[in-house]
């Protein structure tokens, strides 16, 4: 239970419109969380997860403190704009609204409404992880596009709650956490063998649940935010999962028959993990994926038997050889303490020296 407290805290050290009332954004925090939990949470609580500064430094350019350099002053939310980050264009405000001003009532009345009636904190958790932003944004227009930093407004505020609930979850710094990276293939001879629509549907759909299943110890141990990418936020299958679980079935809406049939995850995830742990999770992954497939191929054995059966009576004899050569699942760790800039350079770039690999990087450093 604890363990869901500091998750949820985590997840909410920063109120969704920070950016809009910096001052007194501390304060604001510990009374939306205390609506969320339910019970006191006090700024000091906030502040002693130091998960915040190191998601700040995974996100964000070395910056001067706010209050510090004139330079760096805060944007006032008057001056607030939705920026396009490929063309640069301005969204028009009437199809793109920004909110200009903090709306305490309607944030707190939101939260409440999402857990009103629910007893675990865990469960709080989940709730308030799929849903908020959504309903957020439903109630005051804007809040999905809010930043994290208006002195960086490169990433929103809740790409930044959910990398601070990450590294939280893991209890991990740059000693103790690791990726842990996990793929399937080989994709393009599996889709390849595809003879018509119906084939190519169905194995990108195997290769979705496949992968997804991979992560389900993952969620199971760490909750939702430790898997990096793909994002998982409003996932049809992991709706589905969680509507496995009794005490979220009624609370978790059922995704369409549309979404459900939609392979919606690609063939490879990247996830945060504790390095103290890095012996075993990518067995786990790799297990599970595994596991998953068995299920299906022994499902389709069974609808399969009873019509083949009276025909040929050793019509599976070679049935197990060519399910278990189908897949590879491979997956591997990298703990941070490893990620040298040599490493990264190689990793990244295929290259032996960071500098030539990353040519701006040391101006960047020099910030620091």
């Amino acid at each position: 239970m604890s363990e869901a407290r500091d998750a949820l805290i985590a997840w909410l050290h920063d109120p969704p419109d920070k950016v809009l009332q910096i001052r007194g954004h501390e304060a604001r925090a510990a009374r939306y969380l205390s609506a969320a939990l339910g019970a006191d949470v006090s700024p000091e609580e906030i502040r002693g997860h130091g998960a915040d500064h190191r998601a700040s430094a995974i996100e964000r350019l070395p910056v001067p403190h706010w209050q510090a350099e004139d330079r760096t002053t805060v944007v006032d939310a008057d001056d607030l704009l939705v920026t396009h980050p490929l063309s640069a264009a301005h969204y028009a405000s009437d199809r793109h609204p920004i909110p200009r001003r903090v709306d305490e009532e309607s944030v707190t009345e939101t939260i409440r409404a999402l857990v009103e009636g629910v007893d675990s904190t865990l469960d709080r958790f989940w709730l308030l992880w799929r849903y908020l932003p959504d309903r957020l944004d439903e109630a005051i227009p804007g809040m999905l596009h809010l930043p994290a930093d208006s002195r960086i407004p490169d990433h929103t505020i809740w790409q930044h709650l959910d990398t601070t609930c990450a590294v939280e979850s893991v209890r991990g710094s740059s000693e103790t956490s690791a990726f842990l990276a996990f793929s399937i293939g080989p994709v393009q001879p599996f889709i390849a063998a595809a003879r018509s629509v119906r084939d190519l549907w169905s194995g990108s759909m195997i290769l979705s649940w496949l992968t997804f299943h991979a992560m389900v110890p993952l969620l199971e141990r760490f909750g939702p935010a430790v898997v990096i990418y793909p994002v998982l936020r409003a996932n049809p299958l992991l709706d589905l999962w969680l509507r496995r679980k009794p005490s979220l079935a009624d609370r978790v809406a059922l995704p369409s028959v549309a979404q459900r049939k939609v392979p919606c995850l690609p063939n490879r995830f990247v996830a945060l993990i504790p390095s103290s742990e890095i012996g075993q999770w990518p067995e786990r992954v790799e297990q599970a994926a595994r596991t998953a497939w068995r299920e299906i191929a022994s499902a389709v054995h069974a609808s399969l038997d009873p019509l083949l059966r009276p025909l040929h009576a050793e019509w599976d004899r070679h049935w197990s050889s060519p399910i278990e050569d189908v897949f590879q699942f491979r997956s591997f760790a990298l703990p941070w303490s490893e990620a040298t800039d040599d490493a990264m350079a190689s990793l990244l770039a295929g290259k032996h020296d960071f500098q030539s690999a990353f040519p701006g990087t040391q101006e960047v450093r020099a910030l620091a």
